[in-house]
């Protein structure tokens, strides 16, 4: 009988430690798979019994956070649902817990303090929720309004900046909870940052609902200071973003002049008719149509901008009075998006203006297949049908109304009403 050395077993040991691992780790990988893509489209309750058998080997700390993620996402859901408090206050800790594991597992991440920072504004609403407010609270520094969760939410936030300088949606989120809590110096002061770290105002998701003139433009400013100093964009895309920003902000001088601007830097094909587009909406807003009609051409060079460009020579011809351009272009918008009410009604009225009372006719009838349930199909409809005084068509019309609307439909009693006061009118004329 052979006797087996110590480092034999040894060996053998590591080997099944090592073979246990590997098959752990395997199954752990699986696990996460299933679940992140399960969270990702939403399926929050199929995504947690994976992530929990997930957090083993090198995705331990994803799945972790991932986790407190996906509870955080269920307690936003029982929000709606009556009688669910245990539950919701049971999901926030372990939300907390499972954040707490993750920043352990990877103390230099910020994304875990960033987590806690939303578990702790949630705890703040839900004090606040439950408090009677103190009125005596509204003449004083809204600070003093903040309980101790959310000033807690608020430290956490800023150390997961400091953690991630380079994360810049942690910022957005420091500008859009600043505002929610009526601390405008420090909403003023992050947006600055934010603006400085990503310059491209329409990369910023969080911010795109701001709509304070004042807080857009501190964000214009501070981005334009970073002009010459933003090495992760280039300059074209810079300038342009600008002028879409003071685009927005109603500026359309500054925006012509920074879209004017972006043409002379270096560029793509699908860039510069981007920017040949936009300008040319500005010089439309200006009613410089001749300007704004080169622009447009330059731009439906690019297929991506054809049917936008379309739709606004469209636009620009209807408001000359051109109504055959028009015609040509609504026909071309129709037939690119052919499930359009929207471009159904304006050929039919340039074809009216045209005298093709056959395409006015057809492009109605197929609105009204389409979009049955529009009141605004079946007035015009009607109103045509009056106009050429076939008043057997707006008879089947109305019935045909009826059927969609219901008969009771204010908008289709005022059709009736036109239709008897039409046929009032022929009576009296004979």
């Amino acid at each position: 009988m052979n006797i087996r050395s110590l480092p034999f077993w040894i060996g053998l040991v590591l080997v099944a430690l090592f073979g246990i691992r590997a098959v752990t780790g395997v199954m752990g990988g699986v696990a996460y798979a299933f679940g992140s893509a399960a969270a990702a489209q939403g399926y929050y309750d199929t995504a947690l019994p994976h992530l929990e058998k997930a957090a083993v080997g090198i995705n331990r700390y994803e799945t972790l956070w991932l986790e407190a993620e996906v509870r955080i996402g269920l307690y936003d859901m029982l929000q709606q649902v009556p009688d669910s408090d245990e539950e919701q206050t049971m999901l926030l800790e372990q939300a907390l817990d499972g954040y707490r594991a993750a920043a352990t597992s990877c103390p230099v991440s910020g994304w875990s303090w960033q987590g806690m920072s939303e578990v702790y504004f949630r705890l703040e609403e839900r004090r606040r929720a439950g408090e009677t407010p103190d009125l005596a609270l509204l003449s004083r520094p809204a600070w003093d309004r903040v309980g101790e969760e959310g000033r807690t939410a608020f430290g956490f936030l800023r150390w997961a900046i400091d953690k991630e300088a380079g994360v810049y949606t942690f910022r957005d989120r420091l500008v859009t909870r600043s505002i929610q809590y009526g601390l405008d110096e420090d909403a003023a002061v992050a947006l600055a940052d934010t603006a400085v770290q990503q310059p491209d105002f329409w990369q910023h998701a969080d911010l795109q609902t701001l709509d304070d003139p004042d807080m857009l433009r501190q964000f214009a400013q501070s981005s334009e200071g970073a002009l010459e100093d933003a090495p992760l964009i280039t300059r074209e895309r810079h300038l342009f973003s600008l002028g879409k920003l003071y685009h927005r902000l109603g500026d359309l001088v500054r925006a012509e002049s920074l879209f004017r601007s972006a043409r002379e830097e270096p560029s793509t094909a699908l860039h510069a008719a981007e920017v040949a587009f936009h300008l040319a909406l500005v010089l439309k807003e200006q009613q410089r149509y001749d300007d704004a009609l080169l622009f447009f051409e330059e731009a439906a060079l690019s297929e991506a901008f054809q049917f936008a460009v379309y739709s606004n020579r469209a636009e620009i011809a209807s408001s000359r009075g051109e109504w055959e351009v028009a015609f040509d272009y609504l026909n071309r918008c129709r037939r690119m998006a052919p499930r359009s009410t929207r471009f159904a009604l304006a050929f039919a009225k340039a074809a009216e203006r045209v005298e093709r009372t056959e395409a006015a006719e057809q492009s109605l009838k197929w609105a009204a297949l389409i979009d049955p349930k529009n009141t605004a199909v079946w007035s015009d409809l009607v109103d045509f049908y009056l106009k050429s005084g076939d008043l057997a068509a707006v008879r089947t019309t109305l019935r045909d109304a009826g059927d969609e609307l219901g008969p009771d439909n204010p908008e289709l009693l005022q059709l009736s009403g036109k239709l008897a006061a039409r046929i009032t009118a022929r009576e009296t004329a004979r």
